[in-house]
């Protein structure tokens, strides 16, 4: 068993809530968020710029199933990209 299928395997043993904390350290891992230079101010007007895109009907919000559900699609298509170029 490679190394991958062994960590997959174990961590498909771990709680919902250990999934989803090791799936967003995986996540951030790949695209890291902005670094500190943002300040509260920042985050702030970023948060508000996003609710009227909600209210707008130009983006929605998923839950929490869905956000996991398209953050395994985006990695595995990542992930296909990548192997395509090794």
């Amino acid at each position: 068993m490679s190394t991958a299928s062994h960590l997959r395997s174990r961590a498909l043993g771990l709680t919902e809530a250990d999934r989803a904390r090791l799936a967003h350290e995986l996540l951030l891992s790949l695209d890291p968020p902005p670094g500190p230079e943002l300040t509260k101010e920042q985050w702030r007007d970023e948060i508000a710029t996003e609710e009227k895109r909600i209210e707008n009907g130009e983006a929605v919000k998923l839950g929490r199933r869905e956000s996991v559900e398209r953050a395994r699609i985006s990695l595995e298509h990542h992930r296909k990209g990548r192997n395509c170029h090794e």
